[in-house]
C-alpha cells in the first residue's frame, strides 16, 4: 500500500515557497524605505526595524531554549527505567496469580474457592500497592 503523497513531498514545491516567502520579506523591507509610517518611539522610524526586531528577538528564543534544555533535559533512558521496573513486578503478581488458578482447576471445588480468595487477596494487596500520589 502507497502512502498518499502531500504537497511538501516533493522538494521542488518546497524551494517553492522558501523562495515566495523570500520575495516577500524583501518587498516589505523595501515597501519599508519608501511608505510613510506613523511612528510612535524613535527607533521604529529606522527603517527595517521590525525586521531586525524580529531577528534578535527569534535569534534570544533560540538562545534562551537551549540554555532551558541543559536544565530540563533528563537522560535518554528516564522514562525506560520507571517502565521496565513495572512492567517486571506487574509480570511476576501475573505469574503468582496463574500458578493458584492452575492449581486451583486441577484441584476439587474447595480447593478451588480457597485459590480464588487467594486470588481475590492478591488483587486487593495489588490495588493497594499501585497507589499513587
Amino acid at each position: 500500500m502507497t502512502q498518499k503523497k502531500h504537497l511538501f513531498d516533493d522538494p521542488k514545491n518546497v524551494s517553492r515557497l522558501i523562495r515566495s516567502l523570500a520575495v516577500m520579506c524583501a518587498t516589505l523591507f523595501a515597501l519599508d524605505f519608501v511608505l510613510d509610517r506613523h511612528t510612535s518611539h524613535p527607533l521604529e522610524s529606522v527603517p527595517g526595524f521590525y525586521a531586525i526586531y524580529g531577528f534578535i528577538g527569534c535569534v534570544v528564543l533560540v538562545v534562551v531554549a537551549k540554555g532551558m534544555r541543559h536544565i530540563l533535559m533528563r537522560s535518554e533512558d528516564y522514562y525506560d527505567n520507571d517502565l521496565d521496573n513495572n512492567l517486571d513486578s506487574n509480570s511476576q503478581k501475573n505469574g503468582q496469580e496463574n500458578a493458584l488458578n492452575t492449581a486451583a482447576s486441577t484441584d476439587d471445588i474447595s480447593v478451588s474457592s480457597d485459590a480464588s480468595a487467594q486470588s481475590d487477596k492478591l488483587a486487593t494487596t495489588d490495588r493497594s500497592n499501585n497507589v499513587s500520589l
